[in-house]
């Protein structure tokens, strides 16, 4: 599944990691599938939720 970051550009996300909160995240109502992205050369010391 490709998604578009505003930061990021086009990222490639497999459909396995996509997490779905049913009602959205609060202030995000209508936003419902998320992914957690670790940005290059991060040597994941933080994800971003995108």
């Amino acid at each position: 599944m490709k998604i578009e970051s505003p930061r990021f550009g086009t990222l490639e996300v497999d459909a396995s990691k996509i997490i779905e909160f049913p009602r959205g995240l609060p202030g995000f109502e209508s936003c419902r599938r998320f992914t957690l992205f670790d940005p290059p050369g991060n040597d994941p010391k933080y994800f971003i939720l995108q």
